[in-house]
């Protein structure tokens, strides 16, 4: 028995309530929940400044999105792996947000950097105070934001290992 029929046949065995149709209307809502945050990231691109509320819409739908394609890898792993839903997950809900705070986080390194090379005053400034604080915000983020993907992983990790336990 390959390992993909014995995921298959105790998936099948649980109780699932979740019929073709509804991994379907999930699978297409997942679809435009990923059309939606690449608007909101094109959105934000095309923005001379960054807009705290695209950044809390595209959070709302990160998690939302999060959350449907974790039950639909909990419901029903065979077509999760047919459709790449883990893959996805990475994509759509962690990797572009750790990305983007990594760049902003080295924008705000290369700024200090470049104060601290044409100040020459040695003294600490009001603008430099408010650089490093936003520095060390931002580094709190991204932390956080690692912690709660790792976090996700783990308990997948564990209700896959539960639900293919004899």
């Amino acid at each position: 028995m390959t390992e993909r029929s014995e995921i298959y046949e105790v998936m099948s065995s649980q109780d699932s309530n979740n019929s073709d149709y509804s991994i379907q209307a999930k699978l297409s809502q997942a679809k435009a929940l990923q059309a939606k945050l690449n608007a909101l990231a094109a959105e934000q691109k095309s923005r001379p400044k960054r807009s705290s509320s695209i950044e809390e819409k595209a959070s709302a739908v990160r998690l939302q999105l999060c959350h449907l394609l974790s039950d639909l890898l909990l419901s029903d792993p065979i077509t999760s792996l047919e459709q790449d839903a883990i893959g996805r997950t990475w994509k759509y809900c962690f990797y572009g947000h750790i990305k983007e705070i990594e760049s902003r986080i080295a924008r705000e390194k290369s700024k200090a950097k470049k104060r601290k090379a044409g100040g020459g005053g040695g003294g600490m400034t009001p603008s430099s105070d408010a650089s490093d604080e936003i520095l060390d915000d931002l580094e709190k983020r991204h932390k956080q934001f690692l912690n709660e993907a790792i976090a996700l992983y783990k308990y997948l990790i564990n209700k896959y290992t539960k639900m293919l336990s004899p």
